[in-house]
């Protein structure tokens, strides 16, 4: 037996659920289209399905990621209920002590890696 076919499209199915959405859920709808954009679409519907049904959510996070200001995007996913879990390793904790102590202090250097050990020397010693 045949599965029966939609008359829409997937593009016309995805509108009409973002139609009811925010800005960034219209683009993607519109524009992630193929391949990996496409998975994440589905991703994303499957997550708000997961979530409906009264799922919980886990984000695993590696790597320091506290300088981008994740905890922005990560806080009010919380405060929505959309995550219940976070398992992190410890550059993200550490980099987290660092911005609650310093985060007004923070400076950027740029080429940051090719410092030379004379250069990281002068910086500590300018307060920098």
């Amino acid at each position: 037996m045949k599965a029966k076919r939609s008359s829409k499209s997937p593009e016309e199915i995805n509108a009409a659920l973002a139609a009811k959405k925010g800005p960034i859920s219209k683009f993607i709808a519109k524009n992630y289209r193929h391949f990996n954009a496409a998975a994440l679409l589905d991703a994303a519907k499957g997550y708000e399905t997961h979530l409906a049904a009264g799922g919980k959510m886990l984000v695993t996070l590696a790597g320091a990621m506290s300088t981008a200001e994740l905890g922005i995007s990560l806080a009010e996913m919380i405060r929505r209920k959309k995550v219940d879990l976070i398992v992190c390793t410890g550059a993200n904790l550490e980099e987290d002590i660092f911005n609650l102590v310093a985060h007004d202090h923070y400076e950027r250097v740029p080429h940051y890696r090719q410092l030379t050990p004379g250069d990281e020397q002068h910086d500590s010693s300018a307060g920098t």
